[in-house]
């Protein structure tokens, strides 16, 4: 393994070991406080704190899920084929359970490319759901510009946007905007989407936008007829 691969490999552990640590601190003081509650008959108290547990249990097993799908994901798994771009946004519009209108450019309905079709819906799954998760949008909508070998896609909504200076370490791991306790979410899935689309050879970027919102733009491989 070269010395960049084994870098990034003890990067990537170090922030495993510090993210994982904060939840189960978190477990661990609640867990104690529930005890001393039920000694004393603080039932209130009890109850608080064992939904606090429960809580901070399913962040963490969605951090571990999250993880495991990250390090685990296989350039070489790949199994290219044929894919409509536009019925891929479709069936991801459906599945991410986004309750906003969703307009879908009609120059994407003729875009096909040669790609892993699992991949490419992965990415729309999670743009689509941090749009629902985030945005407080009531619109979203795709766009699509096709050049030579590659189509540009960019999802935007008119939500409230983020701040300008987070527009790059948002493709970090465990970068979370918000406080988990207000917003329980991992922040690794924009980085497995950035590592999704770098492996096919392009590019992703946070649009700089004159208005409310948020935009994100990325090519991808664009099958010419």
């Amino acid at each position: 393994m070269n010395t960049i691969s084994e870098k990034s490999k003890h990067e990537f552990i170090h922030f495993v070991s510090h993210e994982f640590k904060a939840p189960v601190r978190a477990i661990d003081n609640l867990s104690s406080w529930s005890i001393e509650s039920l000694d004393n008959q603080e039932l209130d108290e009890l109850h608080k704190y064992l939904e606090l547990i429960q809580g901070k249990s399913k962040l963490l097993n969605r951090m571990l899920d999250d993880t495991c799908r990250y390090a685990l994901f296989d350039p070489a798994e790949s199994n290219p084929e044929k894919v409509s771009v536009y019925e891929v946004i479709c069936k991801s519009v459906k599945q991410s359970n986004i309750t906003i209108p969703v307009e879908i450019d009609e120059i994407l309905e003729k875009v096909t490319s040669l790609c892993d079709k699992s991949q490419l819906s992965l990415v729309f799954d999670e743009l689509f759901s941090n749009i629902q998760k985030h945005s407080n949008a009531t619109n979203a909508v795709v766009e699509g510009e096709v050049r030579q070998e590659a189509v540009t896609l960019t999802v935007c909504d008119n939500g409230v946007g983020i701040d300008k200076k987070f527009n790059q370490s948002i493709f970090e791991e465990y970068v979370v905007l918000q406080p988990r306790d207000r917003m329980p979410t991992t922040g690794l899935g924009l980085s497995l989407v950035k590592k999704i689309i770098l492996n096919e050879g392009q590019s992703i970027w946070v649009d700089d936008l004159n208005s409310d919102g948020f935009s994100v733009s990325f090519t991808w491989p664009y099958l010419q007829a």
